[in-house]
Parts: C-alpha cells; structure tokens; sequence
C-alpha cells in the first residue's frame, strides 16, 4: 500500500510513519525533551534503533487494524515529531488529533498548517464525523489555534496528564464536527476574499 504524504506548504511536511522513522524516534528516546512519553508506554523499551524497529511494526499493523494514522512532520532543517490522528472509535466515526512535537516545532505557524492538514485529511479523505484534541491548558499557542480553526472548547479532564511521578495535570478537551469544519472553511473562504477585494480598491492607482 502507497504511503500517505501531506505537503502543508514549501518548509513542512508529513509523511506516513514507516521503519525508515526508526533512527529519528531512538535518537529522540534519548534526549531530555522526550515529546513521545504519551505515545510509547515506560515498558517498552527502546535503547536502539533496532528496538525503535520492532517497536514500530507492532504498532504500524495495530495502526492499519484501528484505521489510525500516524505521520512524521519534519520542515527543511530535519525531523520534528510525530502528529495524526489516532485513538480512533470506528463505531461512533470519531477520532483524536495528537501532536508529539519537539520544542522547537511548537509554533503558531505549525500547529496551524498541522490542523489544517490533518483536519482536511481526517474529514475530506477518511471520512470522521467528529475530531477532539486534548491538550494542557498552559500552551497557549496550541489553544489558540484551536479556537481559531473552529474547535469548540469541550470541558476539562481532570488529571488526565501525568507529567511526573504521582504528580498530574488538567487537559482542556477541544471537538470540531465535520458539519462545523464545512460551516468553519467556508467561513473562512469568504472571508478571505472580502479581504482581497478590500484591499484592491484601496490599492492606490499607479502613475
């Protein structure tokens, strides 16, 4: 099967998880900003690449089971993470946007060209009715891009973030419908082109 590519725009892109991801996933187990702890469980042990191997043709074939995608987002200075959409509930047609990314990734620019991406993927291709993310109420960027695209703060999950030992966070619950998506993207269609038009008539005439 073809893997899925999402080119976001000239700097970013996403590319469907594979083996080849192996090298990058140890090299960041390794580091002190492991950005991957609510992705692979503390029992799994990966010291190596060949480990990051075994581990991820287990979790590529419970991915195609769950019908859940996972992608490695990088830009043009290298690899930044991994983002996609994943615990997925094929029964109700719903599914959650996780983003595991390096410090440096984590702007305004990136997490929008990423929600946008992975939303038109996740409502436009694969179909979802509803998309949540869950995420701490302190990054203040990822929150704001969230309200900015259309998601509709849902409540609070009470400790649902254990961030050190027996010591836990609140996560802010964020959902977006795919009616509310159309409604949201159309919104800002129209928008944008009143924008355009606005600032051609104030363009002033050359001489």
């Amino acid at each position: 099967m073809a893997k899925i590519n999402l080119e976001l725009n000239h700097e970013l892109e996403l590319k469907q998880l594979s083996l080849e991801d192996a090298k990058e996933i140890a090299a960041v187990l390794k580091t002190k900003d492991n950005f991957f702890r609510n992705w692979i469980d503390k029992s799994v042990v990966i010291k190596t690449v060949d480990d990051a191997k075994v581990f991820l043709m287990h979790e590529l074939t419970r991915l195609e089971n769950q019908h859940e995608f996972l992608f490695s987002f990088s830009d043009k200075a290298g690899f930044l993470g991994i983002a996609g959409l994943y615990s997925t509930d094929k029964v109700n047609n719903k599914t959650e946007l996780v983003i595991w990314i390096s410090r440096r990734g984590r702007t305004v620019q990136n997490y929008s060209d990423l929600l946008d991406g992975l939303l038109k993927f996740g409502f436009n291709e694969i179909n979802f009715n509803r998309i949540e993310v869950k995420t701490p109420a302190t990054d203040f960027s990822l929150t704001g891009v969230l309200r900015k695209t259309g998601f509709i703060n849902e409540g609070v999950e009470r400790a649902g973030l254990l961030t050190a030992e027996k010591t836990y966070a609140d996560l802010t619950v964020y959902g977006i419908l795919k009616n509310e998506y159309i409604a949201h993207s159309k919104f800002q269609v129209r928008a944008e082109k009143m924008f355009q038009r606005k600032n051609k008539k104030e363009k002033p005439a050359q001489k």
